[in-house]
C-alpha cells in the first residue's frame, strides 16, 4: 500500500478564498440580511393582495421554522421533505430547515 493521500485537492482552506462568500443557505441567508436586511426579499400578487417581506422579515420567518423543526426532534441529518405550492411561506421552510 502506498503513502498517497485520498484526496489530490490542495490548496487554502475554502474560509480563506477570497470572494467565496457562504457555502450553505443558511450562511447565506444570514450574509444577505446582515447586508440588506430591510431591501425587499420577496414580492408575491396574489389577485388583489400584495405579500411583501424584507430580508428581516424571511430571516425571522425561517428562524420561526428552524425552531418548530427542533422543538418536533429534528436535528442535524434528519431528512425533511417540503410539500406546498408557490408561495412565500416556501422560501421561510426551505431556509428555516437549512437553519
Amino acid at each position: 500500500m502506498t503513502d498517497q493521500p485520498l484526496s489530490i485537492v490542495a490548496g487554502p482552506p475554502l474560509s480563506e478564498e477570497p470572494g467565496l462568500g457562504a457555502l450553505t443557505l443558511s450562511g447565506w441567508l444570514r450574509e444577505v440580511t446582515t447586508r440588506s436586511g430591510p431591501a425587499e426579499a420577496l414580492v408575491m400578487y396574489e389577485g388583489d393582495s400584495v405579500t411583501r417581506w424584507t430580508y428581516d422579515d424571511l430571516w425571522t420567518r425561517a428562524n420561526a421554522v428552524a425552531r418548530a423543526l427542533i422543538a418536533c426532534g429534528v436535528g442535524k441529518g434528519t431528512r425533511v421533505g417540503i410539500l406546498m405550492t408557490n408561495r412565500p411561506e416556501f422560501l421561510a421552510a426551505a431556509f428555516g430547515t437549512a437553519l
